[in-house]
């Protein structure tokens, strides 16, 4: 899974490597493990707006069609 830009001040592309695969789900949690957003996707290329959120880092959670996990992490700043 790539995530960039990172780090980010807002805009976030979360893809696959894979272009034969599509992410299903997406989970994003700060660094306190709280879930922060949960979204239902049916692509390979998500563009996701972090602007609302506060600084900091957090993780991601993709899950493909095949039920594959991936995690990653990165840094908003403001």
């Amino acid at each position: 899974m790539l995530v960039f830009p990172n780090p980010t001040t807002g805009l976030l592309t979360i893809r696959l490597s894979d272009q034969e695969l599509k992410l299903s789900q997406i989970e994003i949690y700060n660094s306190m493990g709280d879930l922060v957003i949960s979204k239902q996707i049916e692509n390979n290329n998500y563009l996701l707006d972090m602007t609302p959120y506060n600084q900091g880092i957090y993780f991601i959670r993709g899950m493909d069609e095949s039920k594959k996990y991936y995690t990653k992490s990165f840094n908003l700043l403001k």
